[in-house]
């Protein structure tokens, strides 16, 4: 089957939202706290798939964190960050 790992992720992460929604309306007003967890139910249900129905797992995703992987893929140097450029620019409008 051409789409398992896709379907496998609909299905998980319809049981994961149910599961939420289930244990919410039995913790009654308490249940609010588990909105928290209902909302990484799609990453959740992501990396379960990954896991274990994803012929390549992770091979494929190559994950970057940090500063380095910013910068590298945005195209912007550290000094040159939009960020920079809207901060010197609010900056001279106040002192002018």
């Amino acid at each position: 089957m051409k789409h398992k790992s896709l379907i496998a992720y609909f299905l998980i992460l319809i049981a994961l939202c149910a599961a939420f929604i289930v244990g919410a309306k039995m913790m009654g007003e308490q249940g609010m706290y588990l909105a928290q967890g209902y909302m990484l139910t799609p990453a959740l249900a992501a990396l379960i798939t990954r896991l274990f129905f994803y012929e390549k797992k992770f091979k494929d995703a190559n994950p970057r964190f940090g500063r380095s992987a910013i910068t590298e893929n945005s195209g912007w140097s550290q000094w040159e960050s939009p960020r920079c450029h809207t901060a010197s620019f609010w900056h001279s409008a106040r002192s002018a």
